[in-house]
């Protein structure tokens, strides 16, 4: 038998530990330039909503079918989106309805 010393042994070849490797620094493309909304541009229900003062769900949903704002466009299963110039137009009239209620202009 060998006689057992405290001094460190060299490490198995299996678990010499490599040198990482500096990550590579990802190209990031240019951002694109922002362009104003335009009127025919789709927005989604959060952005109706915010449009619309932040109300509920289920007031758009019961001025719609009041028919006092437009249907929603379907453009698949779960995705329904409104013209922006269109809900902006119908939140013009809920605006000028809301005034003649309250006896303004």
């Amino acid at each position: 038998m060998m006689p057992r010393t405290d001094a460190p042994h060299a490490p198995r070849p299996s678990r010499i530990r490599h040198r990482r490797r500096r990550p590579r620094l990802a190209v990031v493309p240019a951002p694109e330039p922002v362009r104003p909304p335009r009127d025919d541009d789709l927005i989604d229900q959060a952005e109706v909503l915010a449009m619309l003062g932040k109300p509920s769900r289920m007031t758009l949903w019961r001025l719609i079918k009041a028919e006092r704002f437009p249907p929603a466009l379907n453009l698949g299963a779960h995705t329904r989106r409104w013209r922006r110039g269109v809900a902006a137009e119908a939140i013009r009239q809920l605006e000028r309805a809301s005034q003649h209620r309250q006896g303004g202009k």
